[in-house]
Parts: C-alpha cells; structure tokens; sequence
C-alpha cells in the first residue's frame, strides 16, 4: 500500500511537471486623466501569477545620445489579479524632479562635477513583467513551463508589456532648477575685506561653476564648486579641499567662508 502511494504521488509530481501554463492574451489597458494613471490587465494567466508594475520617465546625461537612465513614479510587486481590475496611481511631478535633484547632487557629491541633464523625456513609461521567480511551483524553474504567443524565450520565459504616454513635466518648464534657472547667472569677483590683494572671480559656465583665486603674484588658483543646500542655505562647496571649505552669498553680496572650524574669511563684491 505505501508502495502504491508513494508511485502516485509520483505520478502526480510528474503531471505537474508536464503541464504547461499558457499565455496568448497580455493586454495592458492605460488611461491617463490629469496627473492620474489608471491601469489594467487583461490576460488568460491564472490570477496567481507574480508581476511587477512600474511606472518610470527617462532622461538624458549632457554629451549623452542614448537615454541615461529612468527615475520611477510608481513599482509594485503583486499578483496578476489585483490589476485585473482598474487601479489609479498618482502621478507626482513635483515628487519626481525632486528625486531627480537628489540623484544629481549625488553624482555631483561623488566628484563628477560635469554631471548634467540634458533633456528629459516627455513620455512615462509603463511597464509590466511576469517575472522569472514565481511563487507557484506550476511555472517550473526560470518559467519553463511558461508557453504562448505573449511569451519571450531566451534563456528564460517571460512576458513584457510597455506602453510610452504623453505626459510632459509642464508646460513652462521640462528641466530641473540646475538646468533651467530663473535667476541670474552667477558672475562676480571679490576681494578680502582684510585688504588682500588676491581676487576670487566666481563664474558659471556650461552648468559648472568655477573658483579662480586671482593671486598678487600673477598666477591663478584654479577650482570649481558644487551646491549643496543645507537648512536652507545655498552653499558652494570648492573642490579638492580636505577641510570642507565653502562659501556663502551673505547681505551685501558678501562671500563668507568656512571650513570644519567655521567662519575664516569674509570677501566683499568689487
């Protein structure tokens, strides 16, 4: 008798191994009404089935052609029946450029000082994955038993889905405010208030901000800065410094300078 079940059980686990999980119908459905997203699926898998939504709009890096990389609005990890029927996802633009800004002060932070957007994409993106991993053991390993029209074999089975929407950042404005800035370029020099003969000429050019110390000597002391905003101070931060070294536009369009230790240096505008 146990001999008998034991070959049943076998028999089952080997039915279940040949049975296939067909998919020739994988329709996305997207509606967009204002800054809101609604989305569904239509799809003869079985609600079980482990997919991935997510909603993302890409940009490009300046000197760059190729999309540089995406920043997402929305992912979620869930089964297929839950999308079966219509969800609505907010679309947070403001949200958005501000990961984008934290993105660029990253690059920037980590010394790619050239780091720049050039352009942003106009559509967002929608994309749907049956992913490879699947909670149920019918797909089998790397979704095998995974078949259909819908389906894409390379070495594993999946089913993608992507759909590009309209939906620009605004009217007015389509770059962050390290692209597209509504206040005057930077330009000026200063001198010490202590009466040094040495001139800082501050300047903005192609997005990058240079630092030349004019010295008494003739030479000139080449830098560059990045800005980092701090309770709400704009600061610029100099670049090969071991001390933290960064300055300030105080009243007056004084520059006022710090480092680890605090104030060192107050410069006025010539």
């Amino acid at each position: 008798m146990k001999k008998l079940m034991l070959l049943l059980c076998l028999i089952f686990i080997c039915i279940s191994c040949l049975k296939k999980i067909t998919c020739d119908k994988f329709n996305l459905h997207t509606s967009l009404q204002d800054n809101t997203l609604y989305i569904s699926i239509e799809s003869d898998l079985p609600d079980y089935t482990n997919i991935i939504v997510s909603i993302s709009r890409s940009y490009w890096q300046k000197g760059e052609t190729d999309e540089y990389s995406s920043i997402k609005y929305f992912t979620e990890k869930s089964n297929l029946k839950k999308w079966k029927n219509t969800k609505k996802i907010l679309l947070d633009n403001t949200r958005w450029k501000a990961k984008l800004k934290i993105r660029e002060d990253r690059m920037v932070g980590k010394g790619d000082l050239e780091y720049q957007v050039s352009k942003i994409n106009d559509n967002i993106s929608v994309d749907v994955t049956v992913i490879e991993k699947q909670s149920n053991s019918a797909f089998g390993k790397n979704n095998k038993n995974l078949i259909g029209n819908e389906v894409k074999t390379e070495n594993i089975h999946v089913v993608r889905k992507r759909k590009e929407i309209i939906y620009p950042l605004s009217i007015n404005e389509k770059l962050t405010s390290n692209i597209k800035k509504k206040e005057k370029k930077l330009d000026g020099k200063w001198i010490d208030n202590k009466g040094s003969p040495n001139i800082i000429h501050v300047y903005e050019k192609n997005g990058i901000i240079h630092v030349n110390t004019h010295w008494s000597s003739g030479s000139i002391y080449k830098q560059t800065a990045f800005i980092k905003t701090i309770n709400n101070e704009k600061r610029y931060y100099v670049s090969d410094s071991s001390m933290n070294e960064y300055f300030i536009f105080g009243k007056s369009n004084e520059m006022r300078w710090y480092d680890d230790f605090g104030l060192f240096e107050v410069c006025k505008k010539q």
